[in-house]
């Protein structure tokens, strides 16, 4: 019943929603995780981390709540959090692109590029037409001046 108020972009009456079946199944992750989710999207990002820590202390490998909190620190500059955030992601869960895209982005911002397009061609490698990760990896080889490479990567993003 949230999932379709959400849908509907009713977000208060999602969380009302929510909050009733954590109380009936209150062991549920993903309950704690769509209620940081809309949190999340309401900017509201103090009572987001604190839904998807409970996300994570009920299900240590929830791989969504370690990337959206990930997704926090990030977006607060606190990059070796947001690092190590993606990355319990990826261990969770070794096929998350989004996750390899946010470690790709975030050694691009500390001037790690060499990092970045390591972790960038592990994302294209399973997600070959994911116009990010190419995008970032062109730009993490052209700091490495690879300038073929990179006019690839980039030429390839554009398709």
């Amino acid at each position: 019943m949230a999932k379709a108020y959400l849908a509907k972009g009713v977000e208060t009456t999602a969380l009302q929603s929510l909050a009733r079946a954590a109380k009936l199944a209150p062991g549920n992750a993903d309950i704690q995780f769509l209620q940081g989710l809309i949190h999340l999207r309401r900017g509201e990002n103090k009572e987001a981390m604190e839904r998807f820590d409970a996300a994570i202390r009920l299900e240590p490998k929830h791989s969504q709540a370690h990337l959206k909190r990930g997704d926090i620190f990030f977006s607060r500059g606190k990059l070796k959090d947001a690092l190590k955030a993606y990355t319990l992601s990826v261990a969770s869960d070794r096929g998350n692109v989004d996750a390899l895209l946010q470690i790709g982005r975030t050694y691009l911002l500390a001037k790690r590029p060499d990092k970045a397009a390591a972790t960038l061609e592990k994302a294209v490698r399973l997600d070959h037409d994911n116009a990010w990760a190419l995008f970032y990896l062109g730009q993490a080889q052209y700091q490495l001046k690879q300038f073929e490479k990179a006019v690839v990567s980039l030429h390839t993003a554009l398709r």
